[in-house]
């Protein structure tokens, strides 16, 4: 990808709300703070007994957002996430360790089906297993911060948050 193309973070402020509050509207802000969604809290205080339940939650999130991306938008998803290429890596590793036939051979392999799958979400809007992991990895973040209230989100913590998720970022 040319260092010089702009890729448009800023899309993605729908389904940090989504993740969040449960819709994707801007959160308004009454004496300085907002309800987070009981969805979001359930699983953040339930992560530690099954460690999917993050991907999960961010998975289910994910398709009720980008299933409604204009193609447009769906194409700025594939240039977010292939402007981190450690992405395609993680996927490629825990591919060989589910599966320990995976020969050196077969890693371009690997990585042709990646970039074939998201090119298929481009063309039939089809929110699959790397889109939904890749947003899974990327928003994962948000259920380890530390709010100042249990179930509420201040304005400034929600700006620090916005700032991290729509601006360039990698996984690590």
């Amino acid at each position: 990808m040319k260092e010089t193309e702009k890729i448009n973070y800023q899309i993605l402020e729908p389904l940090l709300n989504q993740i969040l509050f449960g819709k994707s509207d801007k959160p308004v802000f009454d004496n300085g703070k907002t309800d987070i969604c009981k969805d979001f809290l359930q699983t953040r205080s339930n992560y530690e007994k099954d460690s999917w339940i993050i991907e999960k939650y961010i998975g289910k999130q994910t398709e009720i957002i980008l299933n409604n991306f204009s193609k447009e938008d769906r194409f700025s998803t594939f240039k977010i996430i292939i402007a981190d290429p450690l992405y395609i890596d993680i996927i490629i590793f825990q591919a060989k360790v589910n599966n320990n036939g995976i020969s050196i051979s077969n890693i371009e392999n690997i990585r042709e089906e990646i970039i074939k799958q998201l090119f298929i979400y481009i063309q039939n809007d089809n929110v699959n297993f790397y889109i939904k992991r890749f947003f899974a990895l990327y928003f994962e973040e948000l259920f380890y911060f530390e709010y100042v209230y249990d179930n509420q989100i201040t304005e400034d913590e929600y700006l620090e948050i916005y700032s991290r998720n729509t601006n360039p970022k990698t996984l690590v």
